[in-house]
């Protein structure tokens, strides 16, 4: 099935990471297209005092990658349980997440104080990058656990 190999996200994924290249995530205007769109401000609707954004984008991270990866586990260990596979898949989300968080430190360490925190969008969360790994974390959980509900329940539920 190319749906759950993650031909179908591939144009989302990169959407998502190509277009917000373009600036820095806490600076990306959600709030405001969402206002536009829907007209209700969803910062004071969720009292949240920060872009979350880039909270936004680490759960998609978990979202999107954790059927490309499911897959290639799939071709890879055709024999395991698939609650093995989700094991794994999980297991490679969380340490990927956690390289990326390494090498934004590793480039933020040659930067001066307020270069690192415009380049990082910590926007003063200490926690942040616990936070994003975390994200993407119940990304990847959400996706996989959908993926371990037979197929009978989920035509039952309907």
């Amino acid at each position: 099935n190319r749906a759950m190999g993650g031909e179908s996200i591939k144009p989302i994924r990169k959407r998502i990471h190509v277009y917000f290249l373009m600036d820095t995530y806490s600076y990306v205007p959600y709030n405001q297209w969402i206002e536009q769109i829907f007209g209700f401000n969803l910062n004071e609707a969720m009292h949240w005092s920060r872009n979350l954004f880039d909270r936004f984008v680490h759960l998609a991270y978990g979202l999107l990658l954790y059927p490309i990866f499911h897959r290639l586990f799939q071709v890879w260990l055709p024999q395991q349980k698939p609650v093995v596979i989700f094991l794994l898949v999980i297991q490679f989300v969380v340490a990927s997440s956690m390289l990326y968080e390494w090498l934004e430190w590793l480039i933020a360490i040659g930067l001066s104080p307020e270069e690192a925190e415009n380049y990082n969008g910590q926007q003063g969360d200490m926690w942040d990058a616990h936070k994003d790994i975390l994200l993407a974390t119940i990304g990847a959980a959400i996706t996989g656990g959908l993926q371990l509900i037979p197929k009978n329940q989920k035509s039952s539920s309907k």
